[in-house]
């Protein structure tokens, strides 16, 4: 499940206070246990870097793995803060190619979602693309057929996104010659009915990797929590001391 919210920072990196967009449609469970997560979370933010006094928006994913019994325990599954920055620091892709959809997965009913890290350069030219992680929503009739889907989908939205172009900014903390920076993209039958706010969505998650050219980082944003363009290093994160593991109910 896909949520919403913002945090009240602290200048020591603590967390005053939280909001949860649209809590109303949130199941009890979820916000009494993401309500006690929160308590527990700290931000680290980039050497030199002052956080706005504002509200910071951020994404959330919270999973559910079944114990027996007909309970589940929930987990958190990933936190990616959004750094509001004035339209001139942002950086986006305003030319983008839609990925096709593989012709043998729509026989097959096949959907999922695919993580990809782009190399972009200065002048927002994409260099090399590297699929992170895949996820598939559908279960494969044959489970020996989950392979072959990733790779799949991995072909198509990596023929897309290298065709893509970036409008990197001049100023800001994103002006910078050359970076990383993560794009999910979602394979979704037409007529294929979506979790709305608030709902689970089934999901069998793939093996996160990381590429050669993309040296381990302690701000890199979070794969599960990214939502369209991120980039790939930010300048604050949650440190979550704990991933949940909390009991819930049917």
């Amino acid at each position: 499940m896909e949520l919403r919210g913002s945090l009240v920072v602290a200048d020591d990196g603590t967390v005053s206070a939280h909001s949860l967009h649209r809590a109303g449609q949130v199941p009890a469970d979820v916000r009494a246990f993401l309500d006690r997560q929160v308590a527990g979370w700290r931000v680290e933010f980039e050497d030199g870097f002052t956080p706005s006094a504002d509200a910071v928006p951020y994404t959330v994913r919270v999973r559910a793995s079944p114990s027996g019994d007909g309970l589940h325990v929930l987990w958190l599954d990933g936190v990616q803060l959004h750094e509001t920055l004035p339209p001139a620091q942002r950086l986006r892709a305003p030319s983008r190619r839609r990925p096709e959809y593989p012709r043998t997965m729509g026989r097959m009913g096949a959907s999922g979602k695919v993580y990809m890290l782009l190399l972009v350069d200065a002048e927002g030219r994409v260099e090399d693309v590297f699929a992170e992680q895949v996820d598939l929503t559908t279960l494969p009739a044959d489970h020996g057929d989950a392979v072959r889907q990733q790779l799949d989908f991995i072909a198509s939205a990596a023929a897309a996104v290298r065709h893509w172009r970036f409008r990197v900014p001049r100023e800001g903390p994103y002006a910078v010659g050359q970076q990383a920076v993560r794009v999910p993209i979602v394979f979704a039958m037409r007529g294929q009915p979506m979790p709305g706010y608030g709902e689970w969505e089934f999901l069998v998650r793939g093996v996160r990797k990381s590429p050669p050219w993309l040296p381990d980082d302690r701000l890199a944003g979070d794969a599960m929590a990214s939502a369209d363009v991120q980039p790939f290093r930010t300048r604050m994160r949650v440190l979550t001391g704990t991933d949940g593991g909390d009991p819930g109910g049917q």
